[in-house]
């Protein structure tokens, strides 16, 4: 039999096939997105002079398939007769970005298109790229060897449950949840290394585990006794975290400021846990400057950091204007995206899941990793921009009216981390390239006071954190109050 159409016979006539258009309300409008996902060729994978890539396979980004948005839709299918009738056939409307997937989720992708008639070019082509995103080595072979020691370990956990969830994680970032603990800073963080460094990721948190002390690139992290001595629970069953994620994103939110040390003694006992838990909660907060100095810690050059925060305090935008000049940074944001970076965003808390205006006075923002281009979207007959993003453990759709796009953002760090992690030299133990929060914005501001905002009205200012200070940018004087970082209250869906 043969089929009038098909959008799973190739990835040029599924292209094609998928501009056939929807209600332009619906964010998985095919035609929409794929007018707005970046254009093969000669995109630069983490260039911002959008260099070509060494590697040939990186030189173009197939669009593949997303096989978990599986649908159906009639097609006119002839039989062997002649004769055509209706048949419903699987279909794939959303496609991914191949070149923002690490080698084991391509791999799975691969796995997955057996079941699936999928286009012999566009498999080799993904295999291409799979293989020259291969890891040295291959880090399921020291998370097998870990399950099987019998060594000592330094955390209060079970080492099946952690080399369980570690597999997870390689192929599925998304699923590393900060529970209901406010660190989703070093959670976003941390999904950026684990997608682009999943072997330099596997062995910090196995070395954590093991000894209290992990490495990423230069930068050395020693997990304090109280995040050691916590009993987590397996299959993350207490406060919505598993053992591995713990590890990994406590320590590294701990050891970076001693200030937050007794994260690990947060209880919800009534009548004063709830107290505590509230007070740690927000001493755990994340800046956007602090992720900047870890990035620069673990070895990357400035020129490839960028970071944009507004002033911070306890309340959000109580005084900003709703579609203020920091609103621009969005267009910067999608353009770092399309030169291959991974942006941290750090957004209003309502952002996730809202459907509605913002409301100005929030307690604390959320950090999240952006992994789709920030689309035109309308929600309800008002315009608007839309965005997927890694946090609690998933995918999570963000969205926020073009009238609210300067209170809808916080910050961001943006981190180009396609090549190695740091130079190639020896560190020992708590030998860290420690670097102050002062010396990390002088440095930022200098390799990132060239960028021009979209509308050309001369370069952001890279603001810093300073209390309820007045907030002067571009000769038009006006307040935001903000902070960078969840607490326990910002939510968990």
């Amino acid at each position: 039999m043969a089929r009038a159409s098909s959008g799973r016979t190739s990835e040029g006539d599924e292209r094609s096939d998928l501009k056939r258009a929807a209600p332009r309300g619906d964010r998985s409008v095919p035609e929409r997105m794929l007018a707005l996902q970046r254009t093969a060729g000669n995109r630069a994978v983490g260039s911002l002079e959008r260099a070509r890539s060494p590697l040939r396979a990186l030189q173009r980004d197939p669009l593949i398939q997303n096989w978990d948005s599986a649908d159906t839709r009639e097609e006119y299918v002839q039989r062997d007769t002649g004769e055509w009738f209706k048949q419903r056939v699987p279909w794939f409307p959303r496609t991914i970005d191949a070149a923002n997937l690490n080698f084991f989720q391509l791999e799975e992708w691969l796995e997955r298109a057996q079941s699936h008639t999928v286009d012999k070019a566009l498999i080799k082509e993904v295999s291409d790229l799979r293989d020259a995103k291969a890891p040295a080595h291959d880090p399921r072979i020291a998370i097998k060897a870990f399950e099987d020691s019998n060594d000592q370990l330094a955390f209060d956990v079970d080492r099946r449950d952690v080399a369980r969830h570690l597999r997870t994680v390689l192929t599925h970032p998304e699923r590393i949840s900060q529970g209901q603990y406010g660190i989703c800073g070093p959670d976003a963080f941390l999904r950026a290394i684990v997608i682009r460094h999943p072997e330099a990721y596997a062995n910090y948190v196995i070395d954590l585990v093991r000894t209290g002390d992990g490495q990423i690139g230069n930068m050395n992290v020693h997990a304090s006794k109280d995040v050691r001595r916590k009993h987590i629970q397996s299959g993350g069953k207490r406060h919505g975290i598993e053992a591995a994620d713990w590890a990994a994103i406590a320590s590294l939110r701990v050891a970076k400021n001693k200030n937050y040390k007794a994260i690990g003694n947060m209880k919800r006992s009534m009548p004063f846990g709830v107290f505590s838990w509230i007070h740690h909660g927000i001493a755990s907060g994340t800046d956007p400057d602090e992720l900047a100095a870890w990035a620069a810690q673990v070895g990357l050059p400035p020129g490839k950091i960028e970071m944009r925060l507004k002033k911070g305090a306890l309340v959000t935008n109580v005084f900003a204007e709703r579609a203020g000049n920091f609103g621009n940074n969005w267009n910067r944001i999608q353009t770092l995206r399309s030169q291959g970076w991974d942006v941290m965003l750090a957004i209003h808390q309502k952002v996730i899941g809202n459907t509605g205006e913002l409301p100005r006075v929030v307690v604390g923002g959320h950090f999240v990793l952006l992994c789709s281009d920030i689309a035109a979207e309308t929600k309800h007959g008002h315009g608007g921009s839309g965005f997927d993003a890694m946090t609690w453990g998933g995918i999570k759709h963000g969205w926020f009216r073009d009238t609210d796009a300067g209170i809808a953002l916080i910050g961001y760090v943006a981190l180009d981390l396609t090549g190695p992690l740091g130079p190639a030299v020896a560190t020992g133990p708590k030998q860290d390239i420690e670097l102050s929060s002062a010396e990390i914005k002088a440095t930022l501001r200098q390799s990132s006071g060239s960028h021009q905002d979209e509308k050309g009205k001369g370069p952001i200012e890279l603001i810093e954190r300073d209390g309820f200070e007045r907030e002067e940018t571009r000769g038009e004087g006006r307040t935001s109050l903000i902070v960078s970082d969840d607490s326990e209250g910002s939510g968990s869906n």
